[in-house]
């Protein structure tokens, strides 16, 4: 094997499959691939161009898919979209993990354009029971042979030492113990009877997932949403207090914070919560909704009218099927602020 056919950049979605990922890393490592994989959020800024090249420089690209890991792909600029659409411009030997059970079929609504097609590519199941077995079709089945007519582009030299301080950072990473590699099946789970509206064992899974991982924001943030599944708000703010606390600049948690503050009258802390969620994420098209609806509860027609706008914008009226409803609130509005 050529040392391009043993180049792997590995996708993931770094709140809910980070340490199943570093289990992939590793072994890849130890079984002498060159892994890049970033360990640290840099979903924008100076970074977002090294991370595009070094998929450029390598022929075989990982995709981590989780039944968690999906949910935010729908969103316009999600990072995990582009990482996925940048291969597949390119045209590598794009390989999906499915773990913790991923069922394509479940994430449809999450897959829109180009990652409508993800499900073709052949992918592989990663038990948790049995990794090694799977690592091992994955290294000698899935990473053996480079595409035809893959083009294989270099990074620039600049960004050599940034690439090497990255791949260090991930070399250097603890091995994940079994208690961290089971709070992410259990969150997994718990996510999956969250969406089939079975609340009451989504938390318990939450739960147990945060009894082993006490510093997993997302199971915090998603214990959150299935209080607020049974209008339990006040329970469900704690869990997004402290996703928060964890995370700082974690939007999901501002934006579910909002709404839930919003669903008790509390319309201030609710603005707050959206402005905070915006200014991390300013393409979060549900967060202009939710701040045009809590908006003209304080008289702030004209701020309403360029919520709503922004949010058609953005696509959501065809994401979420009311594009008429928000042009005829924008028009009800138009004459309130006239008049």
């Amino acid at each position: 094997m050529s040392d391009t056919e043993k180049t792997v950049f590995i996708s993931y979605r770094r709140s809910v499959s980070a340490f199943i990922a570093r289990a992939v890393f590793q072994d890849l490592r130890y079984n002498g691939f060159d892994v890049f994989m970033d360990v640290e959020s840099i979903d924008a800024g100076a970074f977002d161009t090294v991370i595009l090249n070094q998929i450029a420089a390598r022929a075989h690209f990982l995709v981590v898919l989780t039944p968690g890991a999906v949910e935010r792909c729908a969103e316009p600029g999600d990072w995990l979209r582009r990482e996925i659409e940048h291969a597949m411009v390119l045209e590598r030997n794009i390989v999906p993990l499915m773990v913790n059970n991923f069922d394509f079929r479940e994430a449809e609504k999450y897959l829109t354009g180009n990652l409508q097609t993800l499900s073709r590519y052949n992918a592989l199941h990663v038990p948790h029971d049995y990794f090694e077995e799977a690592m091992s079709r994955l290294r000698t089945r899935f990473l053996k042979a480079v595409p035809g007519q893959i083009e294989i582009t270099p990074p620039p030299t600049s960004e050599q030492p940034v690439v090497q301080q990255k791949i260090a950072e991930a070399e250097n990473q603890p091995a994940p113990s079994e208690a961290e590699l089971s709070a992410e099946q259990l969150y997994d789970r718990g996510h999956r009877k969250w969406e089939a509206k079975q609340y009451e064992d989504a938390i318990e899974d939450c739960t147990e997932a945060i009894r082993l991982n006490p510093r997993f924001a997302e199971a915090h943030n998603r214990r959150g949403t299935a209080y607020m599944g049974q209008a339990d708000y006040p329970k469900a703010i704690l869990d997004f207090d402290a996703a928060i606390t964890l995370e700082p600049d974690y939007t999901a948690a501002y934006f579910n914070r909002g709404v839930a503050q919003a669903a008790l009258g509390k319309y201030d802390g609710a603005l707050t919560d959206y402005h905070s969620a915006l200014r991390l994420n300013p393409l979060l098209t549900q967060a202009y909704y939710s701040r045009a609806l809590a908006r003209i509860t304080k008289r702030d027609y004209r701020g309403a009218m360029s919520d709503y706008g922004k949010y058609l914008d953005l696509g959501g009226g065809e994401v979420f099927g009311n594009r008429v409803e928000v042009l005829e609130a924008i028009a009800a509005l138009k004459d309130r602020w006239q008049g």
